[in-house]
């Protein structure tokens, strides 16, 4: 009988610690998948600021092309 109580001490011994190494290893990866979510995060911010600046750079370029480019086109109009 005492030999059944140590196999069933030791057995439990062992799965404690290695539910303690599993959460301590769950842990571990959840800090790192949100240290990854911040930097998508981050980086999606980024993207998408620096897609609105090309946008008004774009709009901005094409207002410019029209504004100077329209006088010429109504000289060669009135040329003809």
């Amino acid at each position: 009988m005492i030999i059944g109580t140590n196999n069933s001490e030791e057995a439990m011994t062992i799965m404690k610690a290695m539910l303690e190494i599993f959460v301590k290893e769950s842990e571990e990866k959840e800090a790192r998948i949100k240290l990854q979510e911040e930097k998508i995060a981050r980086m999606t911010r980024k993207l998408e600021k620096r897609l609105a600046q090309l946008l008004t750079k774009s709009l901005i370029s094409e207002e410019e092309e029209m504004m100077y480019s329209w006088p010429k086109q109504a000289r060669v109009e009135a040329r003809l």
